[in-house]
């Protein structure tokens, strides 16, 4: 069995000197992997049910002090050596595709290859529209950006062509440290269940019990 922490990039003390400390005491004894979740900014109102709650209410105050998932990984990144590092979860389909494609690369790089991303939908209707994206079909627009993101990881020249996203005539590089990135998904929802079992490496579910765990795995 492995053993992440997820390191205090959100919450009243997100802040560098907590990632550092956190991060580096977290490899000093001998946990696996440093983990960073996302929200970019919270709504005040919220009408759309949480999922992860009995009674569907969101859990955190819109004025939590909550740094970007991806700024926190690289701060934590730099300030270790060994542990592995990880997102929990990004929401993928409410950023820009080759952008993120170069910030995740740039992350392995920079951090010698040490780089997993699990990889949500997303469930906030109210901050995708925050953000300008689209909220339907998200699941579909999430499998091929992933899709698209390793052609982008792998190839020389780029030659995508799907439903929502055509990449052509141009190079990305650096490549991975390892040759591509391990992509993990979350979610239980039956869709969710069938692109992992497809196209992902691995699975990151949350709140859940080890019997619920059982089942869904069984599933998968």
């Amino acid at each position: 069995m492995k053993v992440g922490i997820r390191i205090p990039g959100a919450g009243p003390w997100a802040g560098p000197e907590a990632i550092t400390e956190v991060s580096r005491y977290a490899e000093k004894i001998g946990f696996d992997s440093l983990w960073m979740t996302d929200h970019v900014a919270l709504p005040t109102r919220v009408e759309t049910p949480y999922p992860y709650t009995s009674d569907g209410k969101f859990l955190w105050d819109p004025a939590t002090p909550y740094l970007d998932c991806l700024t926190s990984l690289t701060w934590a990144a730099a300030a270790t050596e060994r542990i592995e590092l990880g997102t929990s979860c990004l929401i993928l389909p409410w950023r820009p595709l080759v952008q993120t494609a170069k910030t995740l690369v740039s992350i392995d790089v920079m951090s010698r290859g040490r780089l997993s991303v699990a990889i949500g939908v997303g469930w906030m209707k109210e901050q995708f529209e925050l953000l300008g994206a689209p909220f339907k079909d998200r699941g579909k627009r999430t499998t091929e950006m992933v899709n698209a993101m390793r052609h982008m990881w792998k190839e020389d020249e780029v030659d995508f062509d799907g439903d929502f996203y055509q990449l052509h005539d141009f190079k990305m590089y650096p490549k991975p440290v390892r040759g591509t990135i391990p992509v993990w998904f979350a979610g239980y929802s039956t869709a969710s269940l069938r692109r992992i079992a497809a196209i992902g490496d691995g699975w990151h579910p949350l709140a859940i019990a080890p019997d619920e765990y059982a089942g869904y795995l069984a599933t998968l």
